[in-house]
């Protein structure tokens, strides 16, 4: 192999080893910001998932709330009922 060759050869080397640390660093930034995202996703997550929680609890005492609404209509209705039969027989 002739000296110009091999020059050319290390100096491309040389350059290719550059491109190497550069992608490196680049990689490195990069997954540092991943992780970032990926802690900052958790939370959100976390929090979604008491917020969700949360809804469901009010959700579930929503419809207690309602059924006992019913419940107190239907027993007054049917109070109702029998007080106007009470009132026609009289």
């Amino acid at each position: 192999m002739s000296k110009e060759k091999l020059e050319g050869l290390v100096k491309r080397m040389e350059v290719t080893l550059m491109e190497m640390e550069q992608l490196k660093l680049h990689c490195g930034r990069q997954s540092e910001e991943l992780s970032q995202l990926v802690v900052e996703l958790r939370r959100e997550n976390q929090e979604l998932t008491e917020k969700y929680n949360q809804l469901a609890q009010d959700m579930k005492e929503a419809k207690e709330i309602i059924e006992q609404l019913q419940d107190t209509k239907y027993a007054f209705d049917a109070k109702e009922r029998q007080a106007q039969k009470l009132s026609r027989q009289l």
